[in-house]
């Protein structure tokens, strides 16, 4: 695995991998970065970055799997501007060595019908091709997540149906 600076292409098993959907950060680029929590917070993080260990991660895909569910792990950050969720995501990318894929939803968002779905799809797409690639699952980080995840809506407005499909994309993947 071959690595650059943050947003550069990363050389994946002899193969380029360069997101149209995202930005991949690669784990060696995130610089450490002191972040403080309350004591409940810390113990979260601590169990989380025990739990992204690579042979715990699978431990828990498998158990998933056993039991006839999707394998994955969907953590929901939430606090107000500036209170450290994407530097907590990228230091335990840094910790656990793993790439992320990080989306904006205004790159997903567009004003033609049915594009907005299509790019989320997309972004999914990309991110099995990316875990396909890496020897470690990377991290599928949505910032700025909350302009999609809400309750859904009824529908007035062909804005609203569209939110409420990238809600069911999202669900379904």
């Amino acid at each position: 695995v071959q690595a650059n600076l943050i947003g550069e292409d990363i050389k994946l098993e002899q193969r380029l991998f360069k997101p149209r959907m995202g930005t991949l950060i690669a784990p060696q680029t995130i610089a450490q970065e002191a972040l403080f929590y309350n004591d409940k917070e810390e113990k979260q993080i601590e169990l989380l970055a025990k739990t992204l260990e690579e042979n715990r991660l699978q431990i828990v895909f498998n158990n998933l799997k056993q039991a006839s569910m999707k394998p994955g792990l969907n953590i929901l950050l939430m606090g107000g501007p500036g209170t450290g969720k994407t530097a907590t995501v990228r230091n335990l990318a840094r910790q656990t060595n793993r790439s992320i894929l990080m989306v904006s939803i205004d790159k997903i968002q567009s004003k033609w019908v049915g594009d907005s779905e299509k790019n989320l799809k997309r972004v999914f797409d990309e991110y099995r091709t990316l875990c396909k690639s890496s020897e470690q699952t990377p991290i599928l980080l949505f910032n700025e997540a909350d302009a999609i995840l809400g309750r859904r809506i009824e529908v007035t407005r062909s804005v609203d149906q569209m939110n409420n499909a990238l809600q069911n994309i999202l669900l379904q993947e």
